[in-house]
């Protein structure tokens, strides 16, 4: 049998997302491998994702264990699907073990884990991913801050969600409806109002649904 091309050996995985199911998924891995091309990491990527959207963590974890590289998006998409099946744990351990190896952080790296530590409902987990992140240099990206938001807000951490708020360079409109909510579910309505003030100051109209 000829050895299939590239494009094609690529467009294996990525169509059999469709399906959704751990049998049909593992036709694609069982080609891919007798291929030889189990060190593509594109290739790798794809088969990841479709284990992940079948809810078998056990078979993305063998896999992902097995691979020759391990990039920052491999490991992002590791850290995702355990959110995506609610192992908020595992998903946090798995950043640990990220850092450990080493691996450059990314914004979705971060953004994944803030999620975890929130559904964990681990403050102290929280706050030492604000920490980390505010070292890795993503102290002013603005999906890293509206997830931090988001988790404090959860938490019910009025202070902190404050901080953030003040911390961010540039409050979109996302970020003004993420804090809108948490002022008000937090009790938090004088911040409320000046964050109302802010918005008709500065012409932001995020908070037209909030106010209808």
């Amino acid at each position: 049998m000829p050895k299939p091309n590239k494009p094609n050996l690529i467009s294996v995985p990525h169509k059999s997302k469709a399906y959704r199911s751990l049998s049909i998924a593992k036709m694609p891995h069982a080609f891919v491998l007798r291929c030889g091309s189990e060190s593509n990491l594109f290739i790798s990527y794809n088969l990841l994702n479709i284990y992940w959207l079948c809810g078998s963590s056990y078979h993305s974890c063998q896999l992902f264990d097995g691979m020759l590289q391990r990039d920052g998006v491999s490991w992002n998409t590791m850290i995702s699907g355990f959110n995506d099946l609610e192992q908020y744990k595992n998903g946090f351990f798995c950043f640990a073990d990220m850092v450990r190896a080493g691996i450059s952080r990314m914004q979705s790296s971060f953004a994944s884990i803030i999620v975890a530590c929130a559904e964990m409902d681990g403050n102290g987990c929280l706050m030492q991913v604000h920490c980390f992140s505010l070292k890795s240099g993503f102290s002013s990206d603005c999906c890293v801050g509206n997830s931090l938001l988001k988790g404090y807000s959860r938490l019910g951490e009025v202070d902190d969600l404050w901080e953030v708020s003040n911390e961010m360079c540039d409050l979109g409109e996302i970020s003004i409806e993420i804090l809108s909510r948490g002022y008000s579910q937090n009790g938090m309505f004088i911040d409320a109002l000046n964050l109302i003030r802010y918005c008709c100051i500065n012409g932001i109209k995020a908070l037209s649904q909030f106010l209808a």
